[in-house]
């Protein structure tokens, strides 16, 4: 079983901007932080997409994805941000 716990973080505290959300065909990340990966996971813990980050903004596209909703994990060398996002 997988364990996930969740802290309500603001988007400042995290140098890191998700949008739009709800979300369509894409997803924007806009980061002052080195993020080097993220992914997306579905309600049961699955990683439904895998993404490579480079630079300081990313164009992530969601075709494929079905509708939901859905956590977003961006990883760094200082740890995991996670963020809800809904995907229409």
């Amino acid at each position: 079983a997988k364990i996930f716990i969740f802290e309500k973080v603001g988007w400042k505290d995290q140098n890191i901007k998700v949008f739009p959300n709800p979300a369509t065909n894409y997803l924007n990340i806009a980061t002052t932080t080195d993020y080097k990966r993220l992914n997306v996971v579905n309600i049961y813990g699955s990683v439904v997409k895998d993404f490579r980050l480079i630079g300081n903004f990313n164009v992530l596209d969601l075709n494929g994805i079905a509708p939901g909703i859905y956590l977003v994990n961006a990883f760094s060398q200082d740890g995991v941000f996670t963020k809800q996002i809904t995907v229409k």
